[in-house]
């Protein structure tokens, strides 16, 4: 993501998925220029994405920075069609159509001793078409979807019994209001840090579920990136750069069950280059999803370390015209995530393999 001009913050449009980038848990955040954003914020938001990671992929002209440098505050705007949506390895909703929203709004960049801090306030949404598959779908086991399986289990029922950690809770439940409509909406202030070849994100997220699938949860998190193509190429704009990612999420509140932390380690190779006259950028980020205290759970309950990996295949394409005030960019990711902890199994429905595609457009202006 593009940290260093002032447009930026911006773009903090997640993050996601949850595998980090995708519209994996979390959606939180895509941006609107993914990869590309040096005038725009790219994925230095996307968690989850979870997901993604951060410094800037192509440098502004002078006159774009001047243009920038002229308003008190920036905006980026994003719209994602996904497939699938999983929160930290834990599928969501894999049924239908998901169209993610999201907006960011950022003051003016300041630089203090070589670092370059951005402030951003940003809005995400999940609506979903269908009502969720409702697997139990929570790392607590303290949902309202599973809280009604377990009341099923306890009285008279008709139906297969539950064999293990492999049946859809919807084939043997039957509820109106679980994750269909207005999903998920999530509330993200956070400030960004960036000295190349390092990116700092520190922010809280709250996450709300208007259809009550799950109850509240905030999250204060941290996500700190470094540029391996800062060794071998010390321009901000290089062609091809590693980055290696940290985040560390850990529940401040969470209305579902105990307060857990997740750790994501992602690595990302990414290039950069032009078709024409306009920027575009590929990437392919690996993350690992991990818990040292009970985000991840086996059958009998007890602590899984690892939770899930991924690998997928991320594009970021520059439509607007060179010099143009508004940025435009086309977005598309494909992720494969294996489920590797039983409870997260369990949320995938029985199935270790899942598959998240996503295609979108976002705007700086």
């Amino acid at each position: 993501m593009s940290h260093r001009l002032p447009s930026t913050a911006l773009v903090a449009i997640v993050a996601a998925l949850g595998l980090a980038p995708t519209a994996l848990a979390c959606p939180f955040c895509n941006v609107s220029g993914g990869n590309l954003a040096d005038t725009v914020l790219p994925d230095a938001l996307k968690d989850g994405g979870r997901g993604s990671t951060t410094a800037p992929a192509t440098l502004p002209s002078q006159r774009e920075l001047d243009s920038l440098a002229a308003r008190p505050l920036n905006f980026a705007l994003s719209v994602d069609l996904a497939s699938s949506y999983y929160h930290y390895g834990y599928m969501l909703q894999d049924r239908g159509l998901m169209v993610q929203p999201s907006i960011t709004v950022s003051p003016q960049a300041f630089v203090r001793d070589g670092w370059k801090i951005e402030p951003y306030l940003n809005w995400f949404n999940s609506l979903h078409t269908q009502t969720s598959p409702g697997y139990g779908g929570g790392h607590g086991g303290h949902t309202r979807v599973e809280q009604q399986y377990q009341n099923y289990l306890a009285g008279p029922h008709e139906g297969t019994p539950y064999p293990h950690y492999h049946t859809r809770l919807v084939d043997v439940i039957k509820f109106s209001d679980a994750g269909g409509g207005w999903f998920e909406s999530d509330v993200r202030p956070g400030i960004i840090f960036t000295r190349d070849p390092w990116f700092v994100d520190l922010y809280v997220k709250a996450r709300f579920y208007p259809t009550d699938f799950h109850d509240t949860v905030i999250e204060g998190v941290a996500k700190i990136t470094y540029d391996f193509g800062h060794l071998w190429d010390e321009r901000p704009d290089r062609a091809f750069s590693l980055r290696w990612s940290n985040l560390v999420a850990h529940e401040l509140m969470d209305q579902n069950g105990n307060e857990e932390t997740v750790i994501e380690t992602t690595l990302e190779p990414l290039w950069r280059f032009k078709l024409g006259s306009k920027h575009a950028s590929v990437s392919l980020p690996f993350t690992l999803g991990l818990s040292p205290n009970g985000y991840y759970r086996d059958t009998s309950q007890k602590d899984e370390a690892i939770g899930y990996v991924s690998g997928g295949i991320r594009g970021s394409f520059e439509l607007s015209e060179p010099g143009a005030r508004n940025k435009w960019f086309l977005n598309v990711s494909a992720t494969y995530i294996n489920a590797i902890a039983d409870s997260a199994v369990f949320a995938n429905g029985g199935d270790e393999g899942g598959f998240i595609g996503t295609i979108g457009v976002g705007v700086r202006f």
